[in-house]
């Protein structure tokens, strides 16, 4: 048996995860890798279980390796509320010569076992519970709206929403009711759920740039673009937010017409951000003016 801090400020490098599957492969017996905290931990899980059965440094695994040996058995116990990471085959790394988030992923690396227990949240800092809390409902809004959606696809974005936004606007204020937090864990967990069964969207994509280049929490990162893409596409027409209206106020679904509804929707996005302390454009996370062309010209490719 080895146990593991993770040590890293920030998201899991490939060089990191050499250093810590370098400990790791000297147990030759081990039978299982647990990943307990966040998404950063049992991402890493993920990593050192492929490791432990594949030989070489864990950038030669990156992105969709094909032909590999079987990892072993990942046990995932989240102790935040947003990445879905136990639910997921994906692993998230960072080249850092590069300088892109890649990642190790295989579909013979989704958890053999993922254990929600609110008791883990309930220690959370504020600032964690925000980004992470964020992060879900990045997942479940752009599962939602993605063109790869499917209606069961769907029934999981809705009911993710259904939890995450009543939820989130509570957490801060009721740090202790585990019940908040119960409901945060299933919706991080269906939200995942519906995004790997749609795709990603916008405000996931650009949050890698600032996580990469900025060290911005992931969540956190998504939080600030969440909004403005889909005001830009209420602005545009699109109203099927109305949908998410109907899912949080279930006893008001006849009471306002559905434009009114995904305005509704957008606007409490935007109060989301501000409740739970997201930082207000991208120049307040470091971003600088002459930075913006190789964001644009990066988040395009």
């Amino acid at each position: 048996c080895e146990v593991l801090i993770y040590g890293l400020p920030g998201e899991p490098t490939y060089d990191y995860l050499d250093e810590c599957a370098e400990k790791i492969r000297k147990h030759k017996d081990l039978d299982v890798v647990i990943g307990i905290g966040g998404g950063s931990a049992m991402d890493m899980a993920k990593g050192i279980a492929v490791l432990m059965t594949n030989e070489g440094p864990g950038i030669k695994y990156r992105g969709f390796p094909k032909g590999i040996n079987r990892p072993l058995p990942v046990i995932a116990i989240p102790t935040t509320a947003g990445t879905g990471s136990e639910a997921t085959y994906n692993a998230v790394f960072i080249d850092t010569k590069e300088q892109k988030k890649l990642g190790i992923n295989t579909v013979m690396n989704f958890p053999a076992l993922s254990i929600l227990d609110p008791k883990l949240v309930s220690t959370c800092p504020p600032a964690v519970i925000a980004s992470s809390g964020m992060d879900a409902l990045t997942h479940a809004i752009e599962s939602f709206v993605s063109k790869k959606a499917t209606v069961l696809s769907r029934m999981f974005s809705v009911e993710a929403i259904r939890l995450l936004i009543p939820n989130l606007e509570k957490v801060l204020d009721f740090p202790e009711d585990l019940e908040i937090k119960g409901n945060l864990q299933l919706g991080a967990f269906l939200a995942i759920i519906a995004l790997i069964n749609s795709s990603s969207g916008p405000a996931g994509a650009l949050s890698y740039l600032l996580g990469t280049w900025y060290k911005v929490p992931h969540g956190s990162a998504g939080a600030i673009f969440l909004p403005r893409i889909h005001k830009f596409n209420f602005d545009r027409g699109y109203y099927d937010y109305s949908i998410l209206y109907d899912a949080i106020n279930p006893d008001e679904q006849n009471k306002e017409d559905k434009k009114e509804k995904a305005r509704y929707v957008i606007d409490k996005i935007f109060f989301l951000n501000k409740k739970l302390g997201v930082k207000e454009g991208l120049f307040s996370y470091g971003v600088k003016k002459e930075d913006l062309c190789k964001f644009e010209q990066e988040a395009l490719t």
